[in-house]
């Protein structure tokens, strides 16, 4: 009986200095001073030609190097739209530099297009993410930012009271493009108000044919949707991948702009 107890102290004396010996299986500590501290978050979205293969890329950017544990991440809760993504649409990984963690989601359509990442544990540690040397875990990591839809604009030409843009780039994934009218540096919000429609004063055009659809296509649908949501003082109208609008009789600083932001821990940054 006593050789049996000792062979039993012998083994948990052996599996606890192998659970020191790899950090992963112990649990690291957080601390103000040399937990990685979220610096900033970079979100993408890209297909590979095909319904299936559409994802979302998200870069988490530390203020130092840092480590990554697991291929899962329970200490966080991903969303997009308010719902929550399942372990079995995502991975994580290192990203391309030291100080990065990226997670990479698999989507089939997004409709609001806010992603949120938020602690689960009381404690706010998030253990799959640590220091370099995986003695001090991530600690309160909260952020939130509108996935890109691909779609980009840039200015052709502008003056008093018009604007013109050409759309550069198409849909990376079937998503939304948030649009909306500024005048003098001011975004005028839209007359929609359903709530797939309008997002914080923007309309929705949408890239449901986000496979066949070019510039010049959404430029006929940005036309349309910037046409049905602001009155006639305004005109709008286009010529093959450039959208022109205008308010005659003004000298007023027009632009059309793609709703985009990203906070980290409520702060926007840039």
């Amino acid at each position: 009986m006593i050789k049996k107890f000792f062979n039993i102290l012998i083994i948990l004396s052996i599996l606890c200095t192998a659970c020191l010996t790899f950090t992963s299986c112990g649990t690291a500590k957080t601390d103000a001073e040399y937990s990685p501290r979220l610096e900033n978050i970079n979100v993408d979205s890209y297909s590979e030609g095909t319904e299936e293969s559409q994802y979302v890329t998200v870069d988490l950017i530390f203020d130092r190097q840092i480590a990554v544990t697991d291929d899962k991440c329970d200490s966080l809760r991903i969303t997009i739209a308010d719902r929550r993504i399942g372990d079995d649409e995502y991975t994580l990984e290192k990203g391309d530099e030291n100080n990065t963690a990226r997670f990479k989601i698999s989507v089939r359509a997004i409709t609001e297009g806010i992603l949120r990442i938020q602690p689960v544990k009381e404690d706010k540690s998030v253990s799959e993410i640590r220091s370099d040397d995986k003695k001090y875990a991530v600690w309160n990591l909260s952020a939130e930012a509108m996935i890109p839809s691909g779609v980009t604009l840039s200015t052709a030409e502008s003056g008093n009271g018009k604007v013109v843009k050409s759309v550069d780039s198409f849909w990376s994934i079937r998503s939304i493009a948030w649009i909306g009218l500024t005048e003098n540096g001011e975004l005028i919000p839209v007359s929609e108000t359903r709530p797939l429609e309008m997002l914080d004063g923007y309309a929705a055009v949408h890239g449901h044919e986000f496979l066949v659809e070019n510039e010049d296509d959404i430029a006929e649908n940005i036309t349309e949707t910037l046409s049905n949501n602001y009155d006639s003082k305004y005109s709008f109208s286009c010529e093959k991948n450039r959208v022109t609008a205008e308010k005659k009789g003004s000298d007023a600083k027009l632009d059309i702009e793609i709703y985009t932001y990203k906070k980290i821990n409520g702060e926007l940054v840039h």
